[in-house]
């Protein structure tokens, strides 16, 4: 390549060069006296979009936090309804964290205590009338309670000890189940009519003392839970 050549070339380099530097010079000094060009709005957009997400963060915690409180001072409909118990104080009242129900201890020609008006083949398969056994029987209606509380509609609670059988002198099975009248009546079953029917089993300790066992929820010949 000539001398000639080369200076040329080298002449439009530089040329080049020194526009592309005067471009850039330009630019900025633009940026530096207009305050309305693109890149200083783009820069007020950025502080405003990160004010924004800052505000929507606060805003998110705020309403979080909100939602926290009330959710911890509003008490739950269904809890407030199931802990009000102002009834007063009765034998067959039983008051527990979750609510209250009330026990029938017979009813028709059901009956779970010993009675000098039953005959002796059937009062055999009963337990005495006394606060041992009483108490016996409370402790399970209060562990049948928490099992079908969920499932029941009638804002009365009614807990029914239908019978119970002799399986030897330390052992009997005791059958339970809940009087729903609001499913009764809405499923038109008249007269005394329970629903989740159960049987618990307790014996008789070495130091006196009774303990019970829940064996099972009886079922119909179709397999399900007794007017489930």
């Amino acid at each position: 390549m000539s001398n000639t050549y080369k200076a040329i070339i080298a002449l439009l380099a530089i040329s080049i060069l020194a526009g592309g530097t005067a471009i850039i010079f330009s630019s900025q000094s633009k940026n530096n006296t207009n305050p309305n060009i693109a890149s200083s709005s783009s820069s007020v957009v950025f502080v405003s979009s990160q004010s924004s997400q800052i505000r929507s963060a606060q805003s998110s915690r705020n309403s979080s936090n909100i939602k926290t409180t009330q959710t911890s001072i509003l008490p739950n409909p269904q809890s407030a309804q199931n802990s009000k118990c102002n009834q007063p104080d009765s034998p067959d009242l039983v008051k527990t964290e979750d609510g209250c129900f009330e026990i029938i201890w017979s009813a028709g020609d059901s009956a779970i205590f010993k009675s000098k008006d039953y005959p002796e083949n059937v009062n055999q398969n009963f337990l005495y009338k006394s606060d041992e056994n009483i108490n016996i029987l409370k402790e399970i209606s209060k562990d049948y309670f928490k099992k079908i509380k969920l499932n029941i509609i009638s804002e009365k609670k009614l807990i029914w000890f239908i019978n119970s059988k002799k399986n030897n002198e330390t052992k009997f099975n005791i059958y339970v189940g809940f009087i729903d009248n609001e499913y009764n009546n809405q499923n038109n079953l008249k007269g005394i009519v329970s629903r989740y029917d159960s049987i618990y089993s307790i014996s008789k300790q070495q130091d006196g003392t009774w303990s019970y066992q829940f064996k099972e929820f009886i079922k119909d010949s179709n397999g399900k839970l007794i007017n489930e």
